[in-house]
């Protein structure tokens, strides 16, 4: 869906990179060449990266990986925020797109089966207009052929913004805030939860323990590492 409303969108107004605004040109989106080359990467293509230290001791994993350092004030920061707050959800189908033309040679998406983006409460979603971890889902699933499950795992407890609370009051707010609708759909399956930022690692968890509890593996993806 963000996918093709991009494309769509290309042939009205020019797209200009988001970094520099020079003209984008060919297959490019978001970012020129040259703007893609200045992501601050995190080089998590491999085991035992930062962002598998990050949750190491909250719930069992497979694989996990971020694509980017998340920086308050950075470059990449900005495109999250923007793809989050500010109706550019597109943003992050193309971020995740650059994320798995990097992980594929490193030999992911491994023997993952399914996808399933972090779920927003509906009061969020229908205030914001759609849930931010969709498009990277999407991104996933059309890079490496794999389905995405968005339905079954839900937000069912509304939370106020976590942005300045501790790890053990982000942990205390997600304790039962999600549910696992048909948890018999996951029994046996391998499945990659996707977020765009990846704070403390609390809302990873609490999901992550739902499907683990429901019999499956888990490996875990986000866009963005915070400080």
């Amino acid at each position: 869906m963000f996918r093709l409303l991009h494309q769509l969108s290309f042939f009205i107004v020019p797209d200009l990179c988001l970094y520099c605004r020079r003209p984008l040109i060919g297959f490019q989106r978001t970012l020129c060449d040259d703007c893609q080359k200045k992501i601050p990467r995190t080089r998590s293509d491999k085991p035992d990266n930062e962002a598998e230290h990050r949750v190491f001791g909250k719930f069992r994993f497979e694989h996990g990986t971020s694509f980017c350092y998340y920086r308050k004030e950075g470059d990449f920061a900005s495109l999250i925020i923007r793809a989050k707050y500010n109706d550019k959800p597109w943003i992050n189908y193309d971020l995740a797109m650059l994320f798995a033309k990097d992980l594929t040679p490193a030999g992911w998406p491994f023997d993952i089966d399914l996808i399933a983006p972090v779920p927003i409460h509906f009061l969020r979603k229908l205030r914001r207009g759609y849930n931010q971890s969709l498009p990277i889902a999407e991104a996933l699933s059309m890079a490496w052929n794999l389905p995405y499950d968005s339905r079954s795992l839900v937000k069912s407890k509304y939370t106020s913004s976590q942005v300045s609370n501790t790890a053990r009051e982000r942990l205390e707010a997600m304790e039962g805030s999600f549910d696992l609708k048909h948890p018999e759909r996951f029994t046996g399956k391998h499945v990659l939860l996707v977020d765009d930022v990846l704070t403390t690692g609390a809302t990873l968890d609490a999901c992550a323990q739902l499907l683990i509890q429901a019999g499956a593996k888990v490996s875990f993806l986000t866009l963005g590492l915070s400080d």
